[in-house]
C-alpha cells in the first residue's frame, strides 16, 4: 500500500529560495575534526562503519552507537588499525543502543551525556527494512520506530550536549555551526507522504520504509528551524544506491541472481558514504577549519554573479529583490539542506519525482483521475530512478570518478518542507525522549 498525502497543496510547499548548490569536496574533505566528538549510529557495518572510519581519519573522537556492543568493539578495533589513531579513546563504543526500545534510547542518552558533555556531530544512520509486521509495546510499527522515532527521540534526548557544542563554537567566534546533525534518508522519500503522524507511527502500511525516510528529512529541517539560530546545522542525505547488509533481510534481493546484480551495480558502502561524509563535514568547513570558505557554491553562481555585476544594478527591480532574498537565504542558519551525489543529484530525480500518492484525494471520478495520473508519473519516474540506480556507481567506477561523482545540495520532495507535520513529528519525538519544547 502506498502512503497517502494530505492533499495536492503539499506539492507547492517547497520554498522558492531552495536551489541547487555544488559542494566543494576538496575544501570540505580537508575539514579538521580534532577535538570534536561524533556519534554514529548503526556503525558495525555498511554506511555507518564507512562514515565512522572517515570521521576518525579527520581527527574526531568517534563514538559507535550500536545494539550489538560486542560487534561494535571489534569494529572499533578495526577502525583504529585502519586509521592509525594514536589513542584508543578516539574510537570508542558507547552504551548499548537499541532504537526499537524507547527505554534504551533514553538510557543511552543519559549515559552518553554524562560521559560526553558536548556532541559536535550526530549521524543518525541506523535503519532497517524488509521486516515482518511487528509493533513496539507502545504500538509503533518497528520500521517507523527504528528508522524514525528512535533516531528522532535520541536527537532530542541529546539536546544538552548538542547545544553545548553549538554554544562553544559560537563563543570561540566561529562563523558557522558549532554542531551538526545528519539524517541518512533515501531517494524513496520522493514518492512518500506523511499525511497523519498517528497513522504514520501506528499503521504498518502507512509507516513504510519510504515514509520513514521522508520523516527523516522533515525532522532534519525542523532541527534547522528550531536550533539553527543557536549554532546547530542539520541536513538529510540520499546516499544513492548502496549494496549493504540491508538487502539481506529480503528473500528476493538476497537470492543469488539479484545479489550478483546488486553487488555489481550498487556502490560499496565506502563509496556510498561519500555524500554522508560531505554532509557531516560541510558545516565545520564553513567555520574555517578547512582553510576558510564555505565549502559550498551555487551550481550557477558564476552566471548569477556576472548577471548582477553587468547590467543589473538597479536594486529596486523585482529581479534584484529576488536575488537579494536568495542571497540572504544562503547565510540563513535555518536553511534546509538535502545532499545527494552523482545521478541521484540530477534534476530528473529531484524535479520530476511524483510526490506522495493521492490515495486520499477523494472519491469519484476526480479522485480516480488523480490517482491514475499519479500512477503514470510514478511509473515513468520510477523507471528512470531504477536506471539511475543501476548506472550511478558503474559510471563512476568506469570513468575513474570523472562522471557521477559530484555531491550537491538539491531540493528534497515538496512535502518534506511541510512545517506543520514536521512540528508534530518533533513533539512525538520529544514525548519519547521525555523533553518538551526545544
Amino acid at each position: 500500500m502506498t502512503n497517502p498525502r494530505p492533499n495536492a497543496a503539499a506539492e507547492t510547499r517547497r520554498p522558492s529560495s531552495v536551489r541547487v548548490r555544488a559542494v566543494d569536496e576538496r575544501v570540505v574533505s580537508s575539514a579538521d575534526l580534532t577535538g570534536k566528538t561524533a556519534l554514529v549510529t548503526g556503525a558495525t557495518s555498511g554506511l555507518g562503519r564507512a562514515t565512522a572510519t572517515a570521521l576518525a581519519r579527520r581527527g574526531a573522537r568517534v563514538v559507535l552507537g550500536c545494539r550489538d556492543v560486542a560487534a561494535a568493539e571489534k569494529v572499533a578495533t578495526a577502525i583504529r588499525a585502519e586509521t592509525g589513531v594514536a589513542s584508543d579513546d578516539l574510537v570508542v563504543v558507547g552504551p548499548r543502543l537499541d532504537l526499537a526500545s524507547d527505554d534504551s534510547v533514553r538510557s543511552f542518552a543519559r549515559e552518553f551525556t554524562s560521559e560526553h558533555p558536548r556532541l559536535h556531530l550526530l549521524v543518525n544512520n541506523a535503519g532497517t527494512n524488509f521486516l515482518k509486521r511487528a509493533f513496539t509495546k507502545s504500538g509503533v510499527g518497528v520500521i517507523a520506530q527504528i528508522n524514525f522515532l528512535g533516531p528522532a527521540a535520541l536527537t532530542r534526548a541529546l539536546e544538552a550536549p548538542i547545544l553545548a557544542a553549538a554554544a562553544e563554537g559560537r563563543e570561540k567566534g566561529g562563523a558557522g555551526a558549532g554542531a551538526n546533525v545528519v539524517h541518512v534518508s533515501s531517494v524513496t522519500h520522493r514518492y512518500a507522504s506523511v499525511a497523519s503522524v498517528p497513522k504514520f507511527l501506528r499503521d504498518w502500511d502507512v509507516g513504510s520504509y519510504a515514509a520513514t525516510k521522508l520523516a527523516n528529512v522533515m525532522f532534519a529541517y525542523e532541527i534547522a528551524r528550531r536550533w539553527g539560530k543557536r549554532g546547530v546545522a542539520s541536513s538529510a542525505v540520499d546516499p544513492g544506491a548502496v549494496y549493504s547488509s540491508l538487502w539481506n533481510n529480503d528473500a528476493f534481493f538476497s537470492a543469488r541472481p539479484m545479489k550478483a546484480i546488486l553487488s555489481f551495480a550498487y556502490a560499496p558502502p565506502e563509496d556510498g558514504a561519500v555524500a554522508v561524509v560531505m554532509a557531516s563535514l560541510a558545516p565545520f568547513a564553513r567555520t574555517g577549519a578547512a582553510g576558510g570558505g564555505s565549502g559550498e557554491k551555487e551550481a550557477n553562481g558564476d552566471r548569477d554573479r556576472d548577471r548582477r555585476r553587468n547590467g543589473n544594478r538597479n536594486r529596486k527591480t523585482d529581479a534584484a529583490a529576488h536575488d537579494a532574498a536568495a542571497d540572504a537565504d544562503d547565510d540563513d542558519d535555518a536553511r534546509t539542506r538535502f545532499y545527494a551525489r552523482g545521478l541521484f543529484a540530477s534534476s530528473f530525480i529531484s524535479a520530476l519525482a511524483p510526490g506522495g500518492s493521492p490515495a486520499e484525494d477523494g472519491p469519484g471520478v476526480a479522485g480516480a483521475l488523480a490517482r491514475a495520473a499519479w500512477s503514470v508519473k510514478f511509473g515513468l519516474w520510477g523507471a528512470g530512478a531504477l536506471a539511475c540506480s543501476l548506472l550511478d556507481y558503474p559510471l563512476r567506477r568506469l570513468s575513474g570518478g570523472r562522471v557521477a561523482s559530484a555531491t550537491r545540495e538539491v531540493p528534497s520532495s515538496a512535502m518534506s518542507y511541510d512545517a506543520a507535520i514536521a512540528s508534530e513529528l518533533w513533539d512525538e519525538a520529544g514525548k519519547v525522549a521525555g523533553v518538551r519544547g526545544g
